[in-house]
This record gives C-alpha cells, sequence and structure tokens, in this order.
C-alpha cells in the first residue's frame, strides 16, 4: 500500500521551510482547525503513517495533547509528522520533517520518544524494539 501525505496539508499554505544538515523542516497551516483525533485518523487510516506517540502534555508544553508520526520508507520517503494541539484539542499547525538517511530518521524517532516521555502522558507509544523491527526491515 503507497503511503500519502494527509489532507492535512497543502504546499499553499507552508509557514517556514529550513534546510538543516539531517533534515528539511516544514511548517503547515491548516486549512481549518481540526480536532487532534481526527488527525489522529488522518495519520493512521488515511496516510498509513506509524504512530509513534499521542501524549496528554503537561499544561507548560505544547498545548494539550501532542502526536508523532512516521512513513515507513519502503516508498523511498522518510517524514516524520508532529502535531500539537491547543487548550481546545484543535490543530491549526503541522510540522513535517523530511529525512534522507535511514540511521537519522530512525534515531530521530527513538530519541524524541525518550525525550517527550518526560512531558505528559503517553495515551499511546511505540517501543523502541518495534521501532527498530521496522528499521531492520528497510535494510533487507
Amino acid at each position: 500500500m503507497e503511503a500519502k501525505l494527509p489532507n492535512l496539508i497543502s504546499h499553499k499554505r507552508i509557514l517556514e521551510d529550513t534546510t538543516y544538515d539531517d533534515y528539511i523542516y516544514l511548517r503547515f497551516q491548516t486549512k481549518k482547525p481540526y480536532i487532534i483525533d481526527d488527525v489522529l485518523d488522518m495519520l493512521e487510516n488515511d496516510a498509513h503513517l506509524y504512530l509513534a506517540y499521542h501524549l496528554v502534555a503537561s499544561d507548560s508544553l505544547c498545548g494539550r495533547q501532542c502526536l508523532a508520526a512516521f512513513a515507513h520508507p519502503d516508498n523511498m520517503r522518510m517524514y516524520q509528522f508532529n502535531v500539537f494541539s491547543d487548550g481546545d484539542n484543535k490543530v491549526t499547525e503541522v510540522h513535517v520533517k523530511l529525512y534522507e538517511t535511514l540511521e537519522i530518521y530512525f534515531a530521530t524517532i527513538i530519541g524524541e520518544n525518550a525525550d517527550m516521555a518526560s512531558q505528559g502522558m503517553f495515551k499511546r507509544v511505540m517501543s523502541d524494539e518495534k521501532i527498530l523491527r521496522i528499521a531492520l526491515s528497510c535494510s533487507d
């Protein structure tokens, strides 16, 4: 099954694009505010992304909830979505990172999961072992 970008983002609504050594960072404004559960459905079901985590954040962090999802790189697409809701659980921006190497891609996903663990309570989180199994399946 081919991964596709969710309807959540459009190149016409890009707010920021920055190139770093290891990835390209893109920030998009959504077409309208979305409820975070609808965004989760778009990422998992419509775009066929893996959910790295769904976090209920502390009050001082990014709003009420945070999501991170990533594509299986078999389709030669290595991108990660990060979504943050406001106090009303509405999403108005989407952050995307595009990677060129498997090593940096999966190390970043695992590292971010570990970093976020202290920022609130996970509703769902993918284990490092499962992330590594996905990574190893790409190097065959």
